[in-house]
């Protein structure tokens, strides 16, 4: 059988049967006891002590270990006392036999000066021997405290650098005595026939050190885990003034360093500084984080911050915000004193349990100026944790005579304290800001929106710009179609398209965000036949670089003339004047069929609703032009600076046509007007020379258009009931059909 030997850490243990459980103190020695042998046999380890009679102590009992017992009571009166009485009978007894009487008073006199020189015996002994003067004076703290220091510096190219020194404990405990202890020690010099001015040793109780102790004492006399607290009357104020106004504070202590495999070997306090992102530079975080430290099977945890303090340059500006409360000022720098620095120093952190789980606390601090990146901040850190190094759990200060106090007196608590000093350069920080292009405050030549004139903002327009950005190596993540609205007019619709992506260079990623809004004009057919478009763009990432935030801003320039491109290079339809200023340039035409016109749309090869030469319709035969001018204009605009209805050469009611003079609403000619149809000389809703009905003279006919529109409405309505359109596109259409046979 193999044996090995486990060193364990000394802890304070009965001296009889060595359970952890005391309660009392050997008042010669400081040997602990447990409840049971405290009690001893019969109670014999508390008793009545003459040492102490007449010293106005509540309770005269002292505690002695089995080795310390002895007997402690008062002179041998009653064996004085027996032995003269007995001699004084032998006297009497002389007088009946000389014989008797002798031997009795012989006896008698024996016993009496037996006890006499016993007693006197004794006294020497006790003068000589006497016990320290017990004071039971009261325990205002008790407490263990071990302090842990060491340095934090984070250097320019980002890597950390720590160094600790060996942890140090001391214990103290103050006390305060009272008026009874100087009344106590006039009754001690009386009894033991001292002087008054005479110094004399006092004794106020034992500290007791509880847990397991991996503590080394620099004086041997108060090497744990049993400390006598000890002092002389002769070398405290309180005793010796005249008037007994001196304080009456006494405080004991003393240190102790940690055992090797005990001690820290690192610093258990980490600061990280960084840059809070979209604070233009401006706020400083501070993350502080704790490591576990201390035995792994207990480790300590964490109790408090208390201070914080941070010195950071006063070029950062004042304060403007900050986080739990901190102490704002200037003072001089505590390593070059001729600098004044900005001293943030957090005395009240609180932490709460969601911090204490994470073990991270995060300070922020917010300036009125940018903070300089090629700066160094320095400060102090100092946190508290329950428990010790060492493994003390606490200390108990027992009464002189060894037993305990009243119900928590004399009860300290054990903890440490961890002291860093950091130097964090801001050199190796990564800054991350966001940046959105275009911003008002730096792109000036970026505008948000760009207008596209007779491009209609159709699904045909999405899914070219959604190609063109796949095949540029974007990924589309979401295209968003919103509800079409009507407008004030019935015939133009509202469309909102929504389309958000990302391009990742690596893993890098920048994230687009693509609004196209805009109206399209519908004349009797579903699809649109001319709009106007409005591109909104935004593009968004964080940066840690100069380099990075070029990369962004070129991000939004290059989608930016993807879309002028692709949608510039879609044929587009007819911008009228209904769009306003936005009017299509010369030149846009779609070359689809529209409702009538040479090879053109909706629209002419010309600016304007109906430009010059023509009006509604193109220089061919269509919506019933005559050269010069057509639907009442001869220049863009809807009937400015030209003809209007009725006037100059032709309109719906020139000289010589239509509904105007020299004709009524009948002809002697086929068609609806002298000569033709409802359109100037020789042309009409129809071709020339007829209109839109051949009847004889005086007969009414229909117009062409009119019958176009009800052949329109009757094609809506097939498309709706075989599935062809929704309901909101057939509302709204046959809305508009209506308003324009209302009008006829």
């Amino acid at each position: 059988m193999t044996t090995s030997v486990v060193p364990r850490a000394p802890r304070a243990r009965c001296c009889g049967c060595g359970s952890t459980e005391v309660v009392a103190a050997c008042h010669h020695c400081g040997a602990l006891m447990c409840g049971r042998d405290a009690r001893g046999d019969g109670g014999a380890a508390k008793r009545p002590s003459s040492e102490f009679a007449g010293l106005n102590i509540e309770a005269p009992e002292a505690f002695h270990c089995p080795d310390c017992r002895h007997f402690t009571g008062h002179r041998p009166l009653r064996e004085l006392l027996g032995g003269a009485a007995a001699a004084v009978a032998g006297v009497l007894l002389m007088f009946a036999g000389v014989g008797l009487g002798l031997v009795v008073f012989l006896l008698g006199a024996a016993v009496a000066v037996g006890a006499y020189l016993v007693g006197r015996r004794r006294d020497a002994e006790a003068l000589r021997t006497r016990p320290p003067l017990p004071l039971p004076a009261t325990v205002d703290s008790a407490k263990i405290r071990e302090t842990v220091r060491g340095t934090l510096s984070l250097d320019a190219k980002g890597e950390y650098h720590t160094s600790v020194d060996p942890a140090r404990g001391e214990f103290s405990v103050a006390m305060t005595f009272a008026r009874a202890d100087l009344e106590r020690l006039a009754l001690y010099q009386r009894k033991y026939r001292l002087s008054p001015g005479t110094g004399v040793p006092y004794h106020a109780g034992f500290a007791v050190l509880h847990g397991e102790s991996g503590a080394v004492f620099a004086d041997p006399e108060s090497a744990g885990p049993v400390i006598p607290l000890t002092g002389n009357t002769g070398g405290h104020p309180f005793f010796t003034a005249a008037d007994g106004r001196s304080g009456a504070r006494w405080e004991v202590g003393s240190t102790y360093t940690v055992t090797p495999e005990r001690d820290a070997d690192h610093v258990p306090i980490w600061l990280t500084p960084a840059l809070t992102p979209e604070q233009d530079q401006r706020t400083l975080e501070i993350e502080v984080q704790w490591s576990r430290i201390g035995p792994d099977s207990d480790p300590l945890v964490i109790d408090k911050f208390q201070p914080l303090t941070l010195y950071v340059p006063v070029s950062w500006g004042n304060v403007e915000n900050a986080n739990h409360r901190p102490l704002v000022g200037r003072r001089p720098d505590p390593q070059d004193p001729d600098t004044v620095v900005r001293c943030i120093e957090w005395n009240q952190v609180v932490l709460t349990e969601k911090d204490r789980a994470a073990g991270r606390l995060t300070l922020s601090v917010r300036f009125e100026e940018r903070i300089s990146m090629d700066d160094v901040i320095r400060g102090e850190a100092t946190a508290f944790f329950k428990g010790t190094l060492s493994g003390l759990s606490g200390v108990e200060v027992l009464l002189p005579l060894g037993g305990r106090r009243g119900a928590g007196g004399g009860l300290g608590r054990a903890g440490t304290e961890v002291h860093a000093t950091f130097e964090l350069s801001l050199a190796g920080v990564r800054y991350q800001d966001l940046r959105v292009v275009p911003d008002q405050a730096k792109d000036h030549t970026r505008p948000e929106t760009e207008d596209f004139p007779g491009i209609i903002p159709d699904h045909e327009t999405i899914a070219r710009l959604t190609n063109a950005l796949s095949d540029e190596g974007y990924y589309v993540k979401r295209v968003v179609e919103n509800p079409a609205r009507t407008s004030g007019k019935a015939h133009v619709m509202n469309r909102y398209w929504d389309i958000t992506g990302r391009r990742y260079d690596g893993v890098y990623p920048i994230d687009f965000s693509l609004s196209l809004t805009g109206e399209e004009q519908h004349n009797g057919d579903i699809r649109a036949h001319a709009g106007h478009s409005r591109v909104r763009l935004i593009v968004r990432a964080t940066y840690a670089t100069k380099a990075m935030e070029e990369q962004i801003e070129g991000e939004w320039d290059r989608l930016g003339s993807i879309i002028r491109e692709t949608l510039r290079s879609r044929p587009a339809g007819t911008a009228d004047a209904f769009f306003g200023d936005h009017a299509a340039p010369s030149g846009h035409t779609t070359g689809a069929h529209g409702t009538g016109g040479y090879s053109t749309g909706y629209g002419p090869a010309a600016p304007g609703y109906g430009p010059e030469p023509s009006g509604y319709g193109p220089a061919a035969p269509g919506y019933g032009q005559a050269p010069p001018s057509g639907h009442g204009r001869a220049a863009p605009r809807y009937g400015r600076a030209a003809p209007r209805y009725g006037q100059a050469a032709s309109g719906y009611g020139p000289a010589g046509a239509g509904y105007g003079p020299a004709a009524g609403n009948r002809s002697a000619e086929p068609g609806y007007g002298p000569a033709a149809g409802n359109g100037p000389a020789g042309s009409g809703y129809g071709p020339a020379g007829s209109g839109s009905g051949h009847g004889a003279a005086g007969s009414e006919q229909v117009p062409a258009r009119v019958v176009e529109l009800r052949r329109q409405r009757e094609d809506i309505e097939r498309q709706w009931a075989s599935g062809g359109i929704d309901e909101k596109t057939f509302r709204a259409v046959s809305a508009w059909i209506d308003a324009q046979l209302d009008v006829r």
